[in-house]
């Protein structure tokens, strides 16, 4: 029933997989705005965009989701380059430092 209820209201697992490759790095959560349900991203390996699928793996978390939308300094952004610091909307509780990977199509 649990299983059910999750995937139906979209409550990220807890370690669902094994760790995603380091190839499909993207960067790392700094900071994570509960209220608003928004984690800022250092991209350390860009580019990332809008439309991607991206997986944040953590010691408490492993998530997936689709890119629907990046920010930089509040405004709309399409694709962010490594080394930009990008805000992101998630419905994941992450925490610092939990990693976010590319999602590749196998």
């Amino acid at each position: 029933m649990f299983e059910f209820l999750k995937k139906l209201f979209g409550i990220p697992s807890k370690k669902a997989g094994p760790p995603p490759s380091k190839k499909d790095f993207v960067g790392n959560v700094t900071h994570y705005y509960g209220k608003v349900h928004a984690a800022v991203i250092k991209v350390k390996n860009g580019p990332l965009s809008v439309g991607e699928t991206i997986r944040i793996y953590g010691k408490h978390v492993d998530y997936t989701q689709k890119v629907t939308q990046m920010q930089v300094d509040h405004k709309a952004i399409q694709s962010a380059k490594s080394g930009q610091i990008i805000g992101l909307e998630v419905r994941a509780k992450l925490h610092e430092n939990d990693a976010v990977y590319r999602v590749t199509e196998n």
